[in-house]
């Protein structure tokens, strides 16, 4: 099953900022969220960095792919 996610700025409807009032833990790198920004994609919350192909590791700042619960960029989860 193919999931898109629009990555706008990170004011867009897709990508959340929050203030971290919170302690959050990145579902990157599994790391605590300490900035003063965190990104909400699909279900999980990230730091701006980690947001990146699973398999090139490229940063996704326009869409992503999800797969087995990992990003990908458009050319890396076509093959």
């Amino acid at each position: 099953m193919m999931h898109s996610v629009s990555l706008g700025s990170r004011a867009g409807s897709d990508i959340t900022p929050e203030l971290s009032v919170f302690q959050a833990v990145c579902a990157g790198c599994h790391r605590m969220i300490r900035d003063r920004f965190l990104l909400r994609v699909t279900d999980g919350l990230w730091h701006e960095d980690c947001v990146r192909c699973a398999a090139c590791g490229d940063a996704l700042t326009n869409s992503c792919f999800l797969r087995d619960r990992k990003l990908y960029c458009k050319r890396d989860y076509a093959e």
